[in-house]
């Protein structure tokens, strides 16, 4: 093997190497795993049998809450050492929650809540669609079966509401009733639950054009150790590189008084609830939706961790309002901010938060104006372009120098390829002889990377996206694109990038030896193979396309400038056309 292919070799391997920490580094990973889902799994089976055994036992496993001993104070250890006995006793059974259900509907969620244990087995969101061609809606109660189901009053010694036997009421002239079991919600209504064998009340708070509801224990004596509970299946977490699950808290900082936002993963052994400290709010979901917990109590009021199999966040009841404050819905950034406590901040944007988090609200104005997600992308991509191009033109102008140099550089090569030390002192002679600096075309595209990283997280994770149609075939950008051509999908945008990504490469100016150009040219095929084996969502390869694009016109007008065209008019009449022909697409 000479020398050239050596080298053709090696910057294949280094683009490959350089594609798999890219994926590594900024693609979401989920955080479960295998093990730990077998592990969850074995640990579930056995409470499921346990609860199965109890299930046939006629027991009356009444709770008297206000006569709970206060001998389990908070300690600020981590983890917390929590009594948690539910696995040695009955938990009811979706069909008896079920049968003593009612249902309210509000005009953003449809929420079905059970007399007994005065538990949410259902909370559907009105707005959002399983899928675009579905009628199915969102779902944000996924709990295993036998498993515990959100809106549970725990205290640390272990004592539950699971078996209380509530009954219904309403505290609202609000309220349209639909049938003996379901309810419509115009305006504000507090769904009161009451036990008055156990001297117990459970109000729920709902608003109807609101996500966030409070619940409060009015009659409680005794709030020192108590808290609330909301639950999530571990097993159905998929494993989606491009849908994480995440478990994020808000925490208060008395000292600074600035609030920063953390993420957790789940405890490796999977058991301990674990003492979170003081925060604003502790939340778990996937990118697009969220349940968040927002104790009203200060002190140690979070923690987290898994019983039957289930992911449990905990919140604090106030000692003065006995409350707490539950958001479930969508993470849409115009709705958490209305809804306050900085929820807007569940939003996780990654490392590039402070540049996608504008570029996401920038993306949104030019939705309003333009009524498509799709062009809205486009002509974001193309006004990021059109910034960037006095940095663009200082790239192209010094590998246009160094390309100048190629022929020089050869007879350098030829001359002194044999002695490497030698070929690299000759080599930066002939760079100062020419005032050439080598570094001066890599600088503006590493100023540009964290935009367009940032651009690619604001994509990636907003809600705006999901389900939102571009043209033709493209009708939900949050999931990838094929066109399906007698039953075979073809991934046409995927195909169309890597092709633009090969002719960009044809027309940037040749820095580098013969064996370094052909592993450019071979770069554009290895990212399209990638793409097409993980498929991005078709959102993010319509910016990389775009990207490409206008990539490709600049670098030709700034090649040729002086001659024809300037620049700056070259990218405004290459952006006109692009956006032209994707407005055009919408129309057809």
């Amino acid at each position: 093997m000479n020398d050239n292919s050596k080298r053709l070799a090696m910057a294949i391997v280094l683009s490959v190497i350089v594609t798999v920490m890219y994926m590594n580094m900024f693609v979401p990973k989920p955080i479960v795993n295998n093990q730990n889902l077998n592990n969850v799994q074995a640990t579930n089976q056995a409470s499921v049998n346990q609860a199965n055994v109890a299930n046939n036992q006629v027991a009356n496993q009444n709770l008297n809450i206000n006569n709970v001993n206060n001998n389990n104070a908070n300690s600020n250890s981590n983890p917390v050492k929590v009594n948690n006995n539910v696995e040695k006793q009955r938990i009811p059974t979706l069909e008896e929650l079920r049968e003593a259900s009612k249902k309210f509907i509000t005009n953003v969620a449809e929420i079905e809540i059970s007399e007994l244990g005065g538990r949410i087995i259902s909370y559907k969101l009105r707005k959002y669609h399983k899928a675009v061609d579905s009628q199915e809606l969102v779902e944000l109660i996924d709990v295993k079966p036998n498993g515990l189901y959100p809106l549970a009053l725990i205290y640390d010694n272990g004592k539950r509401d699971d078996l209380v036997k509530y009954s219904f009421s309403i505290n609202s002239n609000n309220v349209n009733k639909i049938d003996e079991n379901t309810f419509e919600i115009q305006g504000d209504a507090q769904i009161v639950l009451t036990s008055d064998a156990d001297n117990l009340k459970k109000v729920i708070t709902l608003k109807t054009d609101s996500y966030l509801f409070d619940v409060s224990f009015p009659t409680l004596s005794n709030t020192d150790n108590a808290w609330i509970e909301w639950n999530n299946a571990l097993n159905n977490i998929d494993i989606d590189r491009y849908n994480e699950f995440s478990i994020l808290y808000l925490l208060r900082d008395k000292k600074t008084n600035v609030d920063s936002i953390n993420s957790y993963k789940l405890p490796s052994d999977y058991a301990p609830i674990v003492d979170l400290g003081d925060n604003i709010w502790l939340s778990a979901g996937y990118k697009y939706f969220a349940n968040i917990l927002i104790p009203q109590a200060a002190g140690n009021n979070t923690r987290y961790g898994v019983i039957n199999g289930n992911l449990v966040l905990q919140g604090k009841l106030s000692s003065e309002s006995k409350n707490i404050k539950v958001y479930a819905g969508p993470r849409d950034k115009d709705i958490l901010v209305n809804e306050g406590y900085s929820l807007e901040k569940s939003i996780n944007f990654g490392f590039f938060t402070f540049i996608a988090a504008p570029l996401h609200s920038v993306l949104k104005f030019f939705y309003k104006i333009l009524g498509n997600y799709g062009l809205a992308i486009i002509l974001l991509t193309l006004v990021i372009k059109l910034l960037f191009l006095p940095l663009t033109s200082t790239s192209i102008k010094s590998m246009k120098k160094i390309s100048d140099l190629q022929p020089k550089m050869q007879e350098l090569r030829n001359k002194y390829g044999k002695d490497p030390a030698e070929m690299q002192r000759q080599t930066m002679e002939l760079y100062k002889k020419y005032n050439v600096n080598p570094l001066s075309g890599c600088v503006p595209i590493f100023i540009q990377i964290p935009v367009f990283f940032g651009l690619y997280s604001a994509l990636l994770n907003s809600i705006d996206i999901r389900q939102a149609p571009f043209a033709l075939w493209i009708t939900d950008l949050s999931v990838k694109e094929e066109l399906h051509v007698f039953g075979i999908g073809v991934p046409v945008m995927i195909l169309l990038m890597g092709l633009s990504m090969f002719i960009q490469q044809l027309t940037t100016p040749t820095v580098g030896d013969p064996a370094q150009r052909k592993a450019m040219l071979i770069t554009p095929i290895i990212f399209t193979v990638i793409f097409i084996v993980s498929p991005f969502p078709s959102g993010l390869v319509l910016y990389w396309l775009t990207n490409n694009l206008i990539s490709i016109v600049q670098q030709k007008v700034l090649k040729a400038e002086g001659d024809k065209i300037s620049p700056l008019k070259g990218t405004l009449i290459g952006s006109a056309v692009i956006y032209g022909l994707a407005y055009i697409l919408t129309l057809l």
